[in-house]
């Protein structure tokens, strides 16, 4: 029996399952007494495939097995362009100021900027204190009540 979805005018969203000889008569709203009709609503399956590999799957569709989708390849091949140009980017921006890697920071516009060293002292000390939590956090003893002080909660 298909299971058939009704929203009252009261707000009520509910579900009943019915035959499908009565899919369009009204049923009675539990919460206000009204008379509801069902709204159509998507339909409810899954494929019986467990997948085997990272691989395509077969989808039962002859035009659609073992083609990788052109959007999805095409978007990824974008992005990795976008990766490709940014990486070019980062390494000219150190060549030219003699700067490593660690010193570079992303700005708000996706841009980078060489960080002045007090900068990059408040950023390596931002990153080990998130270290220091995270070890504490994780380890039995002590996790709750670090993270509990440092909050302000202890």
């Amino acid at each position: 029996m298909p299971v058939f979805e009704y929203h009252c005018s009261c707000g009520l969203l509910f579900e009943k399952m019915r035959p499908r000889r009565k899919a369009q008569e009204a049923v009675t709203c539990e919460r206000c007494a009204q008379e509801v009709t069902p709204e159509l609503s998507a339909p409810r399956f899954a494929f019986n495939l467990t997948p085997t590999d990272s691989g395509p799957q077969n989808t039962g569709v002859a035009g659609f097995d073992f083609k990788p989708d052109p959007v999805i390849g095409a978007d990824a091949a974008r992005r990795w362009k976008e990766v490709a140009k940014r990486q070019t980017y980062k390494k000219k921006l150190l060549h030219a100021t003699g700067a490593e890697g660690k010193d570079l920071s992303r700005t708000f516009d996706g841009d980078y900027t060489v960080m002045k060293p007090e900068e990059r002292l408040a950023s390596e000390t931002a990153r080990n204190m998130h270290h220091e939590a995270m070890d504490r956090i994780r380890s039995e003893k002590g996790g709750k009540e670090y993270l509990a002080s440092k909050l302000g909660k202890g």
